[in-house]
């Protein structure tokens, strides 16, 4: 998968679109994760959930056809800090993600229902460890995207990605939920 990313930025700036842009704005994820420790002679131990909400940001570019609309955008994304039980003691624990995301969206007047895929690279921290990893999130929305000019859209959008973390100590599944919101401005008519 790490080698489908730099494919599909290619293909994205050598086809023959018609329209080229760029893209910022702001997101506010919810991330939510659910582990399970994994233990050979005893039962499996489960974590309480983890939930924690955040602010980011994104910026990229964009190319435009007549029936579909594709971003590339770097993100960055900051979350509250969270507490989890683990027996009888409660963690705190920082969480900062960013990557790259690239989405492609089917137009359908103001409507673009998407899909795509995040690369993530996360950090997280409590006050024992920090953990930094790197995973690969696919990613379904919608996005209402208005014109203001011929050249200049506002829009916003829900998108939904899930995936899992399976090592030999831990097993991971984790959501991400985010509202974005941004501007979108085309390089020609």
């Amino acid at each position: 998968m790490k080698v489908l990313f730099p494919i599909l930025i290619l293909f994205f700036l050598t086809s023959c679109a018609a329209k080229y842009g760029i893209v910022a704005g702001a997101q506010m994820p919810t991330y939510e994760e659910k582990t399970t420790i994994d233990n050979l002679f005893s039962p499996n131990v489960s974590l309480g959930p983890y939930k924690t909400d955040g602010t980011g940001f994104h910026i990229g570019i964009s190319e435009e056809t007549n029936w579909l609309l594709t971003k590339i955008s770097y993100y960055q994304n900051t979350y509250d800090e969270a507490t989890y039980e683990l027996e009888s003691s409660t963690i705190k624990t920082d969480l900062k993600e960013s990557g790259l995301m690239a989405t492609t969206a089917f137009k359908l007047w103001w409507f673009q229902p998407l899909f795509g895929f995040k690369y993530v690279n996360r950090e997280y921290s409590n006050s024992d460890v920090l953990e930094d990893d790197s995973y690969l999130l696919w990613t379904l929305g919608m996005d209402i995207e208005i014109p203001m000019s011929k050249r200049f859209y506002i829009y916003g959008g829900y998108h939904y990605s899930s995936g899992s973390n399976v090592n030999f100590i831990y097993d991971t599944d984790f959501t991400v939920t985010t509202m974005v919101m941004g501007l979108r401005y085309n390089f020609s008519e």
